[in-house]
C-alpha cells in the first residue's frame, strides 16, 4: 500500500491543474492538501480494523471501475474469494431460512 500522503496527485484531484493560472494553483493546493489530510485520516481509521483492506487506484475518480476495469475487479475477485461458503454449509438450513425455495435452488 502506498504511503496516504502521496495517495492524492493534483491531477487525481483537479483534471484540469495544468490549465490553471499561478493564483488558482494556490487554491487548487490548498485543497490538495485538504484531500490527502482527509485520505490519510480514513487509511489510519480503516487500517485499524483487521477485516478491511486497502486498495488505492491513482489517476481516477468515482468512475474509476470504468477507468481502470482491470485492478477494480482483480480486488472485487480478491473481497469475494474471502465471501465464499465454506464447503460444509449445510445448504438444507439456508433453503429452509428462505422461504420460496425449491430442491433444485440449492447447489448439489
Amino acid at each position: 500500500m502506498e504511503s496516504p500522503s502521496t495517495a492524492a496527485e493534483p491531477r487525481d484531484v483537479l483534471p484540469y491543474y495544468k490549465e490553471l493560472d499561478s493564483v488558482d494553483r494556490v487554491q487548487a493546493e490548498s485543497l490538495l492538501t485538504f484531500v490527502k489530510a482527509v485520505i490519510a485520516d480514513s487509511h489510519t481509521r480503516i487500517a485499524r480494523l483487521s477485516q478491511y483492506q486497502i486498495v488505492d487506484i491513482h489517476s481516477s475518480n468515482h468512475y474509476l471501475f470504468v477507468q481502470h476495469p482491470r485492478e477494480v475487479a482483480a480486488a472485487m475477485r480478491t473481497f469475494l474469494v474471502r465471501l465464499r461458503p465454506r464447503p460444509s454449509s449445510n445448504w438444507r438450513t439456508i433453503r429452509r431460512c428462505a422461504p420460496g425455495w425449491s430442491s433444485w435452488d440449492a447447489p448439489r
